[in-house]
């Protein structure tokens, strides 16, 4: 536990005698806390234990044997160890070679000048100080639990961050951990390779995402640029995840506060030695503190761990979960020559349904007169038009004439301007197959209030904003001459062609496949009242 607090009284015996009753009265008994630091902030102070965190720091207990060819690794380690002083440089196995570059690629870039002020520039870390603020974020979306589904969408900006080091601090042997005692589990000269990350924050297992990624590449189970892959936002994809248990925080920054304070205030637990010593009543100091409470973290994690080489996880993500992966990138690639070789589909308005035949008219007509509107800012975000013809692709929307209330925004969107034909056609046609049997949609469905037209629009994967009032799906159904063009939905893929569909957009990640041809797509909605 580190404490700061803002109080008058001193710092001594009472203090810690009054945290630790508080700790013990409102802590659950089986919880071994201990007082590490303790910090005076002046009064004038504003911190938010979050929000002013500059940077995280996390230990991964990697255990060697998980990596390919560990017995070499341990053998060059244990020679550095007995190595002469003077005697520096050691060459590192392939493995350990491989394991720092693979750990860089998670790294995000320097950025330069030039880099920042491009019209593509990559995302810039937010309110971090000094030279963190050139750090590149990137977006680990598929580096985070899974449950979090839209959550964890892509559009949304908590999946960006800044991961600022990822690299090989330290190594252990379970001897180290346990000395001479005879509680060690295990082989006692097992090694591990402490990883250390730092970053501006981190999402829900995306650690152990790095890690047991990190180790598939090291096993040619994943392609070496796999986390630069995973990373794009328009990528939805599968990560192994390493066990858990092996992971600890070691430390937090606080730089604005380091600096106000010249590193009296927020140094370090390690560098706070007069704080330990006042607090804690001739003790040998921080460092020696926080070792023995590190020591005791890696004694309850690397003692009941399963860290051999047959490792179940190991095998797993051998056998199964990479070669899950691997399907999954070929089928990418396999849409993008999609995307590049297929030719123009012709028109075949004999297999058009009836009940589509309107809409479908009036939005050919709109796209030969190129009069098909801007789209949005934020829609733009997350789509691209597989036409670059102004006035002929992009996405709008329009609002049901026949609905006045709150959710209707006044005046209509310029769609209902320009168009007003179509736009009660759309409302037409959701009432038709709202009252079709056999179809995915339900007739207890509600009339939309919006529907948000697409033309040749291909979205990467997102979430919408907002949230439905009185309805909590939206239903899509494309439109038109196309081939490819289903609609992905967590994954599971559906054709939409003229068979309308209903998913949660506001949870749920969903993108468009790559398609060939004439694609409309339209999505009936009703967004939350303002």
């Amino acid at each position: 536990m580190v404490v700061c607090y803002k109080s008058p009284i001193k710092l001594g015996s009472s203090f810690a005698t009054a945290i630790k009753q508080y700790v013990e009265k409102n802590c659950r008994q089986d919880l071994n806390i201990s007082i590490l630091s303790a910090v005076n902030i002046p009064d004038q102070t504003v911190l938010h234990a979050e929000r002013s965190c500059t940077q995280l720091i996390y230990h991964y207990a990697l255990p060697l044997q998980w990596l390919p060819q560990y017995e070499e690794v341990e053998e060059w380690w244990k020679r550095k160890l007995l190595a002469p002083r003077h005697i520096k440089n050691f060459a590192a196995p392939t493995t350990i070679t491989r394991l720092k570059k693979a750990l860089k690629s998670a790294e995000g870039r320097k950025l330069s000048g030039a880099q920042k002020e491009s019209t593509d520039s990559p995302k810039m870390s937010k309110g971090r100080y000094g030279l963190l603020a050139d750090n590149e974020m990137k977006a680990w979306h598929n580096f985070a639990d899974p449950s979090l589904m839209g959550l964890a969408s892509p559009n949304h900006e908590p999946v960006w961050r800044a991961l600022d080091r990822a690299r090989i601090s330290d190594f252990i042997t379970r001897r180290d951990i346990y000395g001479d005692s005879n509680e060690v589990v295990g082989n006692p000269d097992e090694v591990f390779a402490i990883i250390e990350f730092r970053g501006d924050a981190f999402l829900p297992q995306q650690i152990r995402r790095i890690i047991g990624t990190v180790v598939g590449i090291l096993h040619d189970q994943l392609p070496e640029n796999f986390i630069d892959i995973a990373t794009r936002p328009d990528v939805l994809i599968e990560t192994p995840i390493a066990p858990k248990g092996l992971m600890y925080i070691a430390s937090s920054r606080f730089h604005f506060f380091e600096l106000v304070n010249r590193g009296d205030v927020f140094t370090p637990l390690h560098d706070n030695k007069s704080m330990h010593d006042c607090l804690l009543h001739g003790s040998s100091g921080a460092k020696d503190i926080r070792q023995d409470w590190i020591t005791q973290m890696l004694q309850l994690m690397i003692g009941c761990s399963i860290t051999r080489a047959d490792s179940p996880w190991l095998m797993e993500l051998q056998e199964n979960v990479c070669p899950r992966i691997r399907r999954r990138l070929e089928y990418l690639e396999s849409q993008s020559t999609f995307r590049s070789e297929t030719t123009g589909v012709s028109k075949d308005d004999n297999n058009v349904p009836v009940a589509y035949t309107k809409t479908l008219q009036l939005l050919r007509a709109i796209v030969s007169e190129g009069k098909w509107p801007s789209t949005s800012l934020a829609r733009a975000k997350v789509m691209t038009t597989a036409s670059a013809d102004v006035g002929k692709a992009g996405s709008f929307t329009v609002t049901n004439p026949e609905i006045k209330d709150e959710a209707i925004s006044s005046p209509p969107p310029i769609g209902n301007t320009l168009f007003p034909d179509l736009a009660s056609a759309v409302f037409e046609l959701e009432h038709e197959l709202r009252k079709e049997e056999g179809n995915s949609v339900e007739s207890s469905r509600p009339p939309s209030s919006h529907c948000a037209i697409n033309c040749n629009a291909e979205f990467t994967p997102h979430v919408d904003s907002g949230r439905g009032a009185g309805q909590s799906v939206s239903m899509i159904v494309g439109l038109g001459d196309y081939s490819g063009g289903d609609l992905f939905v967590e994954g599971s893929s559906h054709n939409i062609r003229y068979m309308p569909l209903e998913f949660d957009g506001w949870k749920m990640r969903h993108w468009t496949a790559p398609f060939n041809g004439e694609r409309f797509s339209l999505v009936w909605f009703t967004p939350a009242p303002k």
